[in-house]
This record gives structure tokens, sequence and C-alpha cells, in this order.
């Protein structure tokens, strides 16, 4: 069978010797390619196409030379085929190899692709008219009363065990045929009916429908869409104009609201796009540069929080992608533009949000045509208008923001400007008005910027030193004493503005008694209830480790997805408020609300067993297995028990009554002991956003004699940063220099849970490094202590036993496993080789210490259900 790129190679070899067989017209052999001659209607002039090998030498890359001689448009040729045609990928490669006459070798794989796409394109129409047929069906009044659609059109479909037996007879009658498994694998099964994806949405890539996506119409569904097996949310776009203007929205339901209402635009509205769950990356400057589109108008999800303010961090992120868009180290965007709704009077802001979408349902498709035409703004206005916030907000008593910082924010804005007319724009709206009184007192003036080269001299020494504390900062990472940490940041951070010298007299002369001043001031460890250690030859258990978290310094747990990370946070949290009576918590959550993070709190610190339905009939104060947290909100709501506990045989209303009132006593302890010294954020602001509100609240806190014990944060992976960063790589970067500057600044330890690498579930607990923390150099580099932690039931008994030649009975492959895996299972009686899982169980391994040993390990008794990580099992590592 041939491989993906054997294929590939093949069409590609017998193009670079007969191009015109698929691109039409004549052509003439040129320098290490082929040129145009004529003969194609839409290429009127020789030499605007030339055909050549890739950079990498494995493909032809098309270059449509339309602007006066200078490129206009790269594509590879089977893009560009997939284009024209209208085809999937693998559909695109048979066509030209069926122009040629040759014989391809498909994989199952493959052949399944492009059959798939096929009858989600054969089936379409029939699901569109039973939508049509059926205008009181569920689908229908979904999108009518619920959606607001006036008109469905070729966007939507209904699926229904009536639309599946007609389309299925429908293709009989047409003689084509497919198994079952492409009916399964596309989503066209009654069981996806019931489950409430009864809208089905064709999913158009450049104008042909590739696959099928549902969209539930139940409220509160999750997920929202599912799309057939195979396919990815991609782009969402039909199929689109050469060099007109890109109208990009976020989803599809979005994009087809807007394609609806273009046909009210004049004809200005072409090539509405829908990013699904994609993001601006290298696919999306491919689809821009592909057709000449060098315009885009970005019509933004317009949200508040829950302090009625305007979010403007997921707008600010998409500018950056979009600015950050190249092709071959060329901007694809020369012209950038927003749109964002503004909210109706009136409305409650609080957790409000309108997009395309909502507002063309509520103001009707006229209305949303004609804002997306006359309320767009250009992106470098919109960016100077949060510069000037941010300046405001940043005062400082001189009555100025830090030079530098606002300087330099400038500077990104101006910098990634698309050309020099948008530039000349700048100057324009910076010499006159509110914005020339905000920027001038900080050199940016049209003047300033006409000599660039004197501006940034001026700007050299806050550079300086911003670069100084970025390599102290890194210094410190690898090689310097954590204790000293927290002064030489402070000192840093202090100096910017003053003279550099200056600061270097300061240090130089420092006397010995100001340096073990600043030893003797440095903060305790903060110990945890947990050690790890091992098991030596002589069978007992010897501690290597307290697990205890260094202030100015950072601790990362680190697990598999649902592998424990957060539990460990929660469950160190609650110890650490606890233990230390006279201190206060902070617990940060990037994924978690308010709501949800005191309920899992309060299902951790509630010291109520779960048991049995047999335990808690015998009396014993428990939660019945399964009920644990129904149970806690129905307190919560004083709403009837779960069902668990109404039966006659375990005692009924009047036992349950016991436990009620066990669980408000522990309410009440809760709110006593924990609650005052335990506070929680949710937020989906910047790692510096947190970083400066930790700040800030920790000096609030000092000020009025309340001691900050610790900084929480959940997780690692879904911080995002305000530095332009163009990878997710630098961001990481910038997003750990935070949490350190955070550290480092308070002289508080932070705790932080990262996510690793989902392979590390595939390849086994075995071959775990600190490399598989996902995105994880710079996580590694920043910390002072990194723990694995595995919860050990959900283990992949695939990767760790086999069958028994003789009695069947799972063995361990003893001669595959390493130290690790080994201490998840124990003996059984019966077969010697026999074995089992130590249940209930979370392995917590130290995978890094700066100041210390990485021998330890442990097994901590875990109650999922709870949430709860006890202390070490000392007698269950020794089996």
């Amino acid at each position: 069978m041939a491989k993906d790129r054997t294929n590939e190679q093949i069409v590609y070899e017998a193009i670079g010797e007969n191009p015109a067989r698929i691109m039409g017209g004549e052509w003439k052999r040129a320098a290490n390619g082929w040129e145009y001659l004529r003969g194609v209607q839409d290429w009127p002039r020789r030499g605007c196409v030339t055909i050549k090998p890739s950079k990498d030498g494995d493909a032809l890359t098309v270059f449509f030379n339309h602007d006066s001689g200078r490129a206009g448009t790269v594509t590879r040729v089977i893009p560009y085929i997939m284009e024209r045609e209208g085809l999937t990928e693998w559909e695109a490669i048979r066509y030209i190899a069926d122009v040629y006459g040759l014989r391809l070798v498909f994989s199952k794989d493959q052949q399944e692709r492009i059959t798939r796409a096929q009858l989600a394109r054969e089936v379409f129409p029939s699901l569109r008219e039973a939508l049509r047929e059926n205008p009181d069906g569920e689908a229908a009044r979904y999108l009518r009363e619920r959606r607001k659609f006036d008109t469905f059109g070729d966007f939507f479909g209904e699926l229904s065990p009536a639309s599946i037996e007609r389309a299925r007879e429908v293709l009989k009658l047409q003689g084509k045929t497919y198994t079952a498994d492409d009916w399964e694998a596309l989503g066209l099964t009654e069981d996806r009916a019931a489950t409430g994806y009864a809208v089905v949405i064709p999913y158009y890539k450049r104008g042909t429908i590739q696959g099928l996506l549902y969209r539930n119409i139940r409220q509160d569904a999750h997920p929202k869409y599912l799309i057939n097996t195979g396919a990815k949310r991609g782009f969402y776009c039909g199929r689109l104009v050469y060099g007109k203007p890109a109208y990009i929205v976020e989803g599809e339901i979005d994009a087809i609201r807007l394609t609806q209402a273009a046909q009210h635009s004049g004809g200005e509205i072409q090539n509405v796009i829908g990013m699904g769950t994609a993001k601006a990356g290298d696919d999306l400057a491919a689809l821009l540069r592909s057709h000449g589109i060098t315009s885009v108008t970005y019509i933004a999800d317009t949200q508040y929080n829950a302090n009625r303010e305007k979010r403007t961090d997921l707008t600010a992120a998409a500018v950056r992608g979009f600015r950050s868009l190249t092709v071959e180290g060329e901007p694809v965007v020369k012209s950038l533009q927003i749109v964002e709704f503004a909210a109706p009077e009136g409305v409650d802001l609080n957790g409000y949000k309108v997009d395309a979408d909502s507002y063309g349902a509520e103001n009707g498709a006229e209305s949303l045509a004609v804002a997306v035409q006359f309320e767009a703004r250009d992106a470098w206005a919109w960016e100077l208008d949060r510069l000037t916030e941010w300046e405001q907000a940043h005062r400082t008593a001189s009555g100025l923001a830090p030079v530098g910082d606002v300087q330099e924010r400038f500077a990104d804005i101006y910098t990634h400007c698309g050309g020099p007319f948008e530039r000349e724009r700048v100057k324009q709206a910076i010499s006159a008005g509110a914005l020339s009184c905000r920027l001038a007192p900080y050199g940016i003036t049209p003047d300033g910027l006409n000599d660039l080269d004197e501006w940034d001299r001026n700007r050299q020494y806050y550079n300086r030193v911003k670069q100084a504390a970025a390599d102290l900062n890194k210094a410190v990472q690898e090689q310097a004493n954590p204790e000293t940490v927290g002064e030489i940041a402070r000192r840093l951070y202090e100096a910017q503005g003053a003279n550099t010298r200056a600061e270097w007299e300061a240090q130089l002369s420092e006397t010995f008694a100001d340096e073990l001043d600043a030893i003797r001031a440095q903060p305790d460890t903060l110990a945890t209830r947990w050690e790890v250690g091992q098991i030596g030859r002589d069978k007992q258990y010897h501690r290597t480790e307290r697990v205890e978290f260094w202030p100015a310094d950072i601790t990362v747990f680190c697990a598999p997805t649902s592998h424990g990370k957060t539990a460990v946070l929660f469950q160190a949290a609650i110890n650490a408020v606890q233990d230390n009576p006279a201190k206060t918590f902070i617990y940060v959550s990037c994924e978690e609300s308010k709501r949800q993070l005191t309920e899992r709190a309060l299902n951790v610190a509630i010291d109520i067993p779960t048991g049995t339905a047999d335990e808690y009939h015998r009396g014993k104060p428990c939660f019945i297995e399964g009920t644990r947290k129904r149970t806690i909100k129905a307190i919560i709501r004083n709403t009837a028990p779960p069902q668990e506990y109404k039966t006659d045989e375990i005692g009924g209303p009047e036992r349950f009554d016991g436990l009620r009132a066990c669980i408000k006593r522990e309410f009440q302890r809760y709110a006593d002991e924990i609650r005052p010294r335990l506070k929680f954020v949710h937020t989906e602001g910047s790692a510096e956003s947190i970083t400066e509100n930790v700040l800030y609240y920790v000096q609030q806190y000092r000020k009025i004699g309340v001691e900050v014990g610790g900084v929480f944060v959940d997780y690692m992976q879904l911080l995002t940063t305000d530095a332009r960063n163009y990878s997710r790589h630098d961001e990481l970067k910038d997003i750990c220099k935070a949490l350190k500057d955070c550290a480092a600044r308070t002289e508080l330890p932070v705790i932080i849970a990262a996510q690793l690498n989902r392979n590390v579930l595939r390849d086994g607990l075995d071959n775990i490094t600190v490399a598989n923390i996902g995105e994880g150099a710079d996580v590694e580099r920043i910390a002072h202590d990194i723990f694995l932690l595995w919860q050990v039931d959900k283990t992949p008994l695939g990767l760790y036993t086999k069958p028994n030649q003789q009695t069947g009975e799972p063995e361990l492959k003893n001669g595959a496993l390493g130290f690790r895996s080994k201490r998840l299972f124990t003996q059984t009686l019966g077969h010697p080789e026999n074995v089992e899982l130590k249940h209930g169980y979370l392995y917590i391994e130290q995978m890094k210490a700066r100041d210390g040993k990485t021998e330890g390990w442990g097994l901590f008794p875990f109650d999922g259900e709870r949430g709860r990580v006890g202390s070490i099992d000392t007698a269950a590592m020794n089996q």
C-alpha cells in the first residue's frame, strides 16, 4: 500500500512533466519550472502564472503574479485544485490521478475520507428538504423561535429518524450505497438525533460541503456541537472571491447569520469566514494568501465580566493573531478593522455577550449588514484606545504612567500597522485632540516618529534596565539561591526610572549587616502534611523530603488529564489554612467559576466520609456513594434529598435529618475556620494581570495587618499573556517570568498545577519526565520543586499486565516494567503472579528539588468523590 507522501509525489511528478493537462492553457518550460503562455480565461497575461518546485523540493508551488509582476498569491498545486474543484485533499489527489491516468493505492483511512465527504454532499439535500417540510418539528422551531432565523436556505438540515430513512431511500433510488460504518462515522444515526443534535449544518470549506456539523437544540447541552468522525472544525466559508476583503467571525452560526445579511450590503460583504474552534495561524494565513486577501474585518464577540466591564483581552489576542499571519516571512493582513457591537440600553451587563448571531437575531439582517459596514474601525485606533485606558490606570504619583512601558506599547502598535499609509494615519491621529494631550508627555508625537532613531535612543535606558532584569531573572532561575531572589527582583523593579549606576552603587555599597537582615527577614517555607520517601533494602520506609512550598519561588504539581492536580491544589490550600491560623491564602482558577470553587472546597472540607447504603443504614453519618455532591447541593438549596436516601430499607427521612444536621455543622465550621482565610478568584485574565492583582491585594492585606501565606494557581496551560508574542513558546516564557516575578516580589510561595502531555497516558508512567509537562521547558526552569501526580485507579492496565498463559489471570509484564509502575501493583493470593492495582491511592513523586533530593515518592489515600488526599500510606508502599 502506498504511503501518503508517495501518492503526493506521484501526482506532483506528473504535473511537473506536463502542467497543461490539469491547469489548462499552454505552457513553456522556464528556469526550474513552467511559465504560462495563454489559453485560460482567468489568466489573460503571459507569464502571470508560474509553477516551480517548493522550497523543500517535494511539492510544486503556483505563483500568481497579478500585481504588475509582483507575486500576489502563492499556493501549492494540490490546495489550488482543491479550491478550484471544490474537493477534499484526497479527492483532489484522486482527481489529479484520474486526469493523468495514474494508478494510486489509497489506504483504508484515505478511501474512507473520500467516501464520507461524498456521502455528506449527497445526503444533505434530503436533510435540508426534511427541515423545510417539517416546519413544526423540533429543529425548525429551534431555528425559528430560539435562534430567530426567518429563512433556512441551504445552511441547515434536520436530523431525525424520518430524515435519515428518507435520505437512505433517495440514495438507494440513485443507485448509491454506503456502509453502516460510513453513516455512523458521519453521525447520521438515530442515537445522535435522540440526544438532541437535531440541527445539521453542512460544513462548507471554500464553498464545498466537506462534512456535517450537528448543533444540540437542548438548553445547556454540552458539547454544543459535534462533527463527523475524522473531520475537524476548521474555517467555515463559502467559495472565496479573489482579492476581496474577508469578514471573519467566531462561529459557524455567526458566519451563516452574516452570510444571510450580506444580501443587504450591496455586494460589499463577501468572503465571510467562521473561525469555529480554529484560531489565526498558519492555516488561515495560507487561506487568505491563496486568495489574495489582504484586508480583514474582524467581527468580535463583545463580552462583559461579572463587574459589568467590557472584556478586551480576547479581542486583543485576536488582533495579535491577525497581525502575526505571515507566509514566507511576509505579513498577510495589510489592513485590519474591528467591529464591536454596542450593548442595548438597559440590559444587565453582568456576563452579557453580543456577537454577529445575537445582534442579527435581535436587530435583523439589514441592521447587521449596516453595523458591519459602517461601525468597523481600524484596529490601530482600537488599540490606541486600549493604550490610553492602560496609561490612565497606571499613573503614579508623578501623574504619568511608566514612560518606557507606554512608549513600548505604542511602538508595538505603530510598527505592526499594515503599511506606510496606515502609519501616516496614526501620525495624524496623535497630532491633535485628546490623543495628543495623552501621549505627548511620553515623547509620542508626529515629529518624534519622524525620527525613530532619536526616539529609540530616548528609550534605551528603560530597555537596558528591563533587559538586565530579564537576564538576572534567568540567572536566578537557573543558579542563584532562591532566598535572595525576592530582594533582587524588588530592587530591579524599583530601579525603573532611576539611574542604573546609582542602583549599582547602592547594591555594591550595601553592608554585610544589611544582607544578614535580608536573610533574617526571609519567610519560612510553608510546610504541608505530606512527605515523600523511599523503601530501603531493609523493607522499611525512609523519608527523604517533607513536601513544602518555598517563599519567593514556584512549586509545580503536574499530572495527566483528570489525574488529580486540582484536587491536590485544593487539599494543599485547605490544609494550609487549617495549619496556619494566622495566614490568609489566595486561590486563583482559570478554569472553574467562583461557584464551582466554593462547591469543590466544601466537598473537600466537609469531614464526613462517603460510604455504602449499608453503612448509612447502620446509622453511621456518611454520604451514600455517588451522592456526595448532590446531597451537599440539596442541603444548600433546602430541597428534597437524592432518591438514594428515600427508600424505607435505609431509614427514610429521619436518618437523613441526622445527616443534614451534621452537614450544616460542617458548613458552619467551614464558614468560621476556612472561608475567611481562603480567598477564591476566577479569572480569564492574563498572567500579567494575575500578577498585578496578586501584588496589589497582598499589599492591601499587609497594610491592614493580614499576613498572606501563599498563592495557588490552577492551571499553567490555561494562562495567557499580554505580551505581543507570535508563538505559544514565547508566550509561555512570558507567563513563567510573570509567575516567577509574582513569587519573588511578594516573597510568597506560588503553587501551580500543570498539565502533562496527553501522550503520557499512551506511553505509561515509566516514561514520564519533566519534559512531558505541557509546553514545558520554561515551566521546568522556573520551578523550585516539581511533583508528579498519578491516580492509581486510572492506570491503563493494558500497558502493564498480560494474561497468564496457564490461568488467564492478569500478571505483570515484569520485563517491561520500570520502578514506578511496579509501585502501583500488589500481589494477591492464588497464583503467585496474579496482581491487582493498589486502588484508592494517588501516586506522588518528587521530580525536581532545587534544595533537596529527587528520590522520594509516596502513595497517598485518595477519595476521588470527595477530592481528599490523605497522608502517606507507608504500609501500601511496602506491599
